[in-house]
């Protein structure tokens, strides 16, 4: 079988949004991402990130609460989603 290929636009230019616009344009995922670098001079000095996506056994109690603990890095990092 031939792989598939998803496609969508770079509409930001930094890689936790627009990995998450193709997962959820592409790959219809709904996910919670972030990825951050840094950097000195052209040297990355430290790099990293966490993908967090809903299993099919999830139940409501455990959605809620990683819910709330990603609203709660939101306004740690005082950005919005």
């Amino acid at each position: 079988p031939r792989p598939y290929n998803g496609i969508t636009g770079i509409k930001f230019g930094d890689i936790d949004r627009d990995v998450g616009i193709y997962l959820a344009e592409s790959e219809q995922r709904s996910c919670a991402l972030a990825a951050a670098t840094s950097f000195n001079g052209i040297l990355c000095t430290s790099a990293g990130g966490y993908l967090v996506e809903r299993l099919p056994d999830c139940t409501p109690e455990t959605m809620s609460h990683m819910e709330k603990n990603l609203g709660n890095l939101v306004r740690m990092n005082g950005e919005d989603l």
